[in-house]
């Protein structure tokens, strides 16, 4: 029905994980100081980029549900569990 949108919710997600996740990485390594006191912009991009993901995961669950389910359920569960794994490596890593 709308295969452009479907695309882009479909890789969108994780792509946005990944960078998060590249996000921790930076923070932990130590590459960019943040100022005392303050997120800094590391903290405020990761935040940015989890709570930008859930709207795009919302759609394609929608849109999902019209297709083949089976198969799409197997990126669904990709966003979620990316999407997990880069909040707990802000816990695992004390960031």
């Amino acid at each position: 029905m709308y295969p452009r949108l479907f695309r882009f919710v479909r890789v969108a997600p994780v792509v946005m994980s990944l960078l998060a996740l590249g996000i921790c990485f930076i923070a932990w390594s130590g590459w960019v100081k943040d100022p005392p006191h303050d997120e800094g912009v590391l903290g405020h991009s990761f935040q940015l980029l989890m709570a930008g993901e859930l709207p795009l995961m919302l759609i394609f669950l929608v849109l999902a549900l019209r297709r083949d389910t089976r198969r799409n359920l197997t990126y669904f569960i990709l966003q979620v569990a990316l999407w997990f794994t880069a909040w707990a490596a802000v816990g695992l890593l004390k960031l």
